[in-house]
Formats: C-alpha cells, structure tokens, sequence
C-alpha cells in the first residue's frame, strides 16, 4: 500500500494535516522527501539524515588535493609577519 500524506513535525510528532484511513494501531513506514517551513519555503534536511557512507562520499567530495607541510614547518613561520 502506498499513499501520500503531509504532515507537520512539532515537539518531537508529525501532525497529519489530514486523517488516514488506517486501522487504529496501525504501523506505517515513512520516507521524508521534502521539507518546508510553515510560510511554504522550502528547507535543506539536516545533516544528521545521512547514512554513514553518504556522510563519507559528501566528505571524499569536498577533499582537498595538496600537497603535505614541509617537514621544517613551524607555527612560527605563520606570524613571522606578525608583531
């Protein structure tokens, strides 16, 4: 069975903006699949939503290539401009 719903998430429930017909007790299971504020904009999901391999893709993604410090670096070198 499937069937679109909306809700509204407050202290920790979804509110359905309108009833299901499902027998009392019955389990669902949910996918969000978009989220907006109340005004209707439209708002990014939370990072915690990620699977561990998605957090870890989204990371090897925004890995930077450089090459490492020299092995004589200092934090002296960074203020030596510096008073």
């Amino acid at each position: 069975m499937s069937d679109e719903f909306h809700a509204t998430y407050a202290d920790g429930v979804l509110k359905l903006d309108v009833p299901l017909a499902l027998p009392e007790q019955a389990r669902v299971t949910g996918l969000v699949t978009g989220v907006e504020s109340a005004s209707g904009q439209p708002i990014a999901p939370a990072a915690s939503g990620l699977t561990d391999e998605e957090f870890e893709g989204q990371m090897d993604d925004l890995a930077l290539d450089v090459p490492p410090l020299p092995a004589d670096f200092s934090r002296a070198d960074i203020y030596l401009d510096h008073d």
